[in-house]
């Protein structure tokens, strides 16, 4: 009879635990909320959002196998209780009240699988829940209106121009986002602006190249100025993009009636305000341009941080065609060259018994040498980098008479200095561009190179020309 009991004992306490299960399913709020929804549209917007499970056969199946359940939990109870009271009885055979126990246990263990069963439906709904809430994203909405709405051209090419303007995660599809443009340009104004000069490169040659970098550094700022005129441009329209973002945002804490009866409202606003998007189309051929003029900036930053700064290093060093001592000594040989040079040392010669300061060769060449030294890497601006001719030749030149010879050597000051400058951009500007393929920091090719110059050699003046009109016919794209 011991073992009689043990098996009671056994079956009651798997009988409780289906019971609590089954009240804990049918009692579950979310399974509730989801069995009472009668919505035709349960599967197609639940599909849209992420629910992928069938709902309709559980929808169907959840009360009649919580009825089963209960009825089989019933008559278990009821048999369990006639063979407690059989225990009491000495007339009750032994043997026969053991198998009738073995039977109950065996029928107990056969109900496990039906509120197994009954508990995987109650996971479903409750995944279901979880899944359509947090898919309670503007993205979701914007992928689910074709579908629930029938969607049109406009509302695509629209959805292309929201997702090149909006910056939010969500959103984001194939198309590049306008602010991912700045970001890029950005950081390559930070490298064009840690550019390292060579040791003992003229301070001059250091102005020309500033001067170009500036001028890309100008065309980035552009991009900048474009960005921010499209936001100008579509802010009519973002407060209702982010008044959607809001209502889904409120919609997660609603029960799921409320949710399935908002949905197909919010996709027919969201279809509506996609579509007005589509008016500034042209945004996407700014993108278009953008991603040309991002990797032009790009290959002009490759470049003149690689070869050329050190080919125009050597050009400028000792024995090079722009080294500005043999510079100084080609112009001091031509000012003291021929008969004028000879008229110009008698002059000088006459001054000196009179007091005045001798100019020699050495000298000279020594003054002009000193002038292209003292140009300061900075001299980019033609506006200032004219003021500072002319300061550096006033400087120099302040111990010479007037206005002999002070005023020839201030023109001679101001001619090498202009022919100098002249002649470190005729060198950048003729400089053709090699093609980095080696850096893999470039997504078009050398042959997508050729094609956009109908093969003609690239040099930099064309480049940095390029980037500038590229910079501003993005005016045009709004």
């Amino acid at each position: 009879m011991q073992k009689v009991k043990e098996i009671v004992g056994r079956c009651r306490t798997s009988l409780l635990q289906h019971k609590q299960s089954r009240m804990n399913a049918i009692n579950n709020p979310t399974v509730v909320d989801w069995l009472r929804l009668n919505n035709p549209d349960l599967p197609t917007v639940a599909r849209q959002f992420g629910v992928t499970a069938d709902l309709e056969a559980p929808r169907k199946k959840f009360n009649e196998l919580a009825g089963a359940i209960q009825r089989r939990l019933d008559v278990l109870d009821n048999d369990l209780g006639s063979l407690t009271a059989d225990l009491s009885l000495k007339s009750t055979d032994p043997g026969k009240m053991l198998g009738i126990a073995e039977q109950i246990e065996k029928r107990c263990v056969d109900l496990t699988s039906q509120v197994d069963l009954l508990l995987s439906i109650e996971k479903t709904f409750c995944d279901a829940d979880t899944t359509l809430r947090q898919n309670l994203k503007l993205g979701n909405l914007i992928n689910a209106v074709p579908a629930m709405t029938g969607g049109s051209a406009n509302f695509d090419l629209g959805l292309k121009v929201l997702q090149c303007s909006a910056g939010e995660e969500s959103i984001k599809g194939d198309q590049p986002v306008l602010r991912d443009f700045l970001l890029k340009a950005n950081n390559l104004v930070a490298k064009l602006q840690r550019v390292e000069f060579p040791d003992q490169l003229p301070p001059a040659a250091q102005a020309v190249i500033l001067e170009q970098i500036t001028r890309v550094i100008e065309a980035i700022r552009l991009i900048g100025n474009y960005v921010d005129y499209v936001d100008s441009k579509l802010a009519d329209l973002t407060p209702a993009v982010q008044q959607l973002e809001q209502s889904l945002k409120a919609l997660k804490k609603e029960q799921i009636a409320v949710v399935f009866s908002a949905l197909p409202e919010l996709s027919q606003q969201c279809g509506t305000i996609v579509t007005a998007f589509q008016k500034y189309a042209k945004i996407l051929t700014a993108v278009e341009r953008l991603e040309i003029l991002l990797e032009e900036i790009k290959l002009f930053s490759i470049s003149i941080k690689g070869d050329f700064l050190e080919d125009l290093f050597r050009e400028t060093s000792t024995n090079g065609p722009l080294h500005p001592s043999s510079i100084a000594k080609r112009y001091t040989r031509q000012y003291f060259a021929g008969i004028s040079g000879l008229f110009r040392i008698c002059r000088f010669l006459f001054a000196a018994l009179l007091g005045q300061r001798m100019l020699t060769e050495h000298l000279l060449e020594n003054l002009l040498e000193s002038a292209l030294a003292q140009v300061p890497r900075n001299a980019s601006d033609p506006k200032l980098k004219k003021a500072i001719i002319e300061e550096i030749s006033q400087k120099l030149l302040a111990d010479f008479a007037k206005p002999f010879p002070y005023e020839e050597l201030s023109q001679l000051t101001r001619k090498i200095l202009t022919d100098y400058f002249s002649a470190i951009e005729a060198t950048f500007k003729k400089r053709e561009i090699s093609f980095p393929n080696e850096t893999g920091e470039l997504t078009f090719t050398a042959d997508d190179l050729g094609k956009q110059q109908n093969t003609t050699p690239l040099t930099f003046a064309k480049l940095v020309s390029r980037i500038e009109v590229r910079a501003e016919n993005l005016q045009e794209c709004i």
